[in-house]
């Protein structure tokens, strides 16, 4: 008698070879080769793992819940980055993700709110994200809490935006930084606690720094600019739109000349002329500069081009004086980008 061999299903077929991607993802080119029904298979299991593994995408339908939060972080074993554009989650959706997706390393949820659930806490739950190396959330009145736990939890941040000073402290900050000398990018937004004396203090925390940006921080001055170029050495990005003239500018002061520094965005600053020469002598290796709103001041703009010959892209206001200022450095190859025409100039 003969027998007939039974074949696999497919669903067979994906649980075997689901488990060899797990345990490497290239072994799936193989047996993608076999037959039309392997490929299918192994597209298939690839879509799921680049899903889960690689990144999720920033929302843009309707709302991230903690229970959507929570399904996500227990059926992607190898998520890694969560971007949320727009969520409603609780400190226990995020807790729930800090200890069960160990492989974190970007973590961007924005806005959460509290929960009256204390087995899921910041305090108990930090000490898992031990990957987690990019985070930007918005803990409304918590934000002692959040940077204090990953202090403790000893995390070594190399990326963080905090926004608003709501139930933060300078105490706070300054033990956050202490915990985290990895940190590299550096965003506040609307720390109205922070002046220059603060942050000169704090700058000694923070040796690693590359990029840091102040948006909104309203204590703090354009003298602030001198102290990140003196006090961090590999500092190279620096963005402090809308900035305030100090109140007694003190322009004789020691400048020290930092050739890291790349690019500067002063973009609607309240600065002068005299501010702008002395960036011109501060930073020679200037490459990106946003001057935008300060049209007004030619002169100084024409000092830092003479003084920064690497300068490769500008940004600046379109009117008739930026124009003909520009014309002496036509042949230095300068990207120019006008936000604002603010005149009819004929070239």
């Amino acid at each position: 008698m003969k027998h007939r061999r039974k074949e696999l299903s497919e669903d067979c077929w994906e649980l075997i070879l689901n488990r060899l991607a797990i345990d490497d993802f290239n072994s799936l080119q193989s047996p993608s080769l076999v037959c039309k029904q392997f490929l299918s298979i192994t597209d298939r299991i690839r879509l799921k793992l680049e899903a889960s593994g690689r990144l999720f995408s920033e929302i843009t339908a309707g709302w991230l819940f903690d229970g959507s939060l929570i399904a996500l972080s227990s059926n992607c074993v190898l998520l890694n980055e969560i971007r949320c554009g727009s969520c409603k989650v609780t400190e226990h959706g995020i807790c729930f993700v800090l200890r069960h997706s160990r492989n974190l390393i970007c973590f961007k949820a924005g806005h959460y709110y509290s929960s009256p659930d204390v087995s899921f806490t910041f305090e108990n739950s930090m000490i898992y994200a031990t990957s987690l190396r990019d985070l930007e959330l918005d803990p409304h009145g918590n934000h002692d809490r959040l940077i204090c736990s990953i202090a403790a939890a000893g995390i070594q941040l190399e990326k963080i935006i905090l926004y608003n000073d709501s139930g933060l402290s300078l105490h706070g900050l300054s033990t956050f930084f202490c915990a985290c000398p990895s940190l590299t990018h550096l965003m506040l937004s609307s720390i109205d606690i922070l002046t220059d004396n603060s942050m000169r203090d704090l700058c000694r925390y923070l040796p690693n720094l590359v990029s840091v940006k102040f948006y909104q921080c309203s204590n703090l001055t354009t003298a602030i600019f001198f102290i990140l170029v003196k006090e961090c050495p590999v500092l190279s990005e620096i963005e402090m739109p809308r900035i305030n003239l100090q109140v007694e500018d003190n322009f004789d002061m020691d400048l020290e000349r930092n050739y890291q520094i790349r690019s500067l965005d002063l973009s609607c600053a309240r600065v002068n002329n005299e501010f702008l020469k002395k960036i011109g002598l501060v930073c020679p290796n200037l490459q990106t500069l946003n001057v935008t709103g300060l049209y007004t001041l030619t002169e100084g703009i024409e000092e830092i081009l003479k003084c920064c010959s690497q300068i490769k892209h500008l940004t600046v206001d379109r009117t008739r004086e930026i124009v003909i200022l520009l014309e002496q450095f036509k042949t230095r190859s300068i990207k120019i980008e006008h936000l604002w025409k603010l005149e009819e100039v004929n070239d």
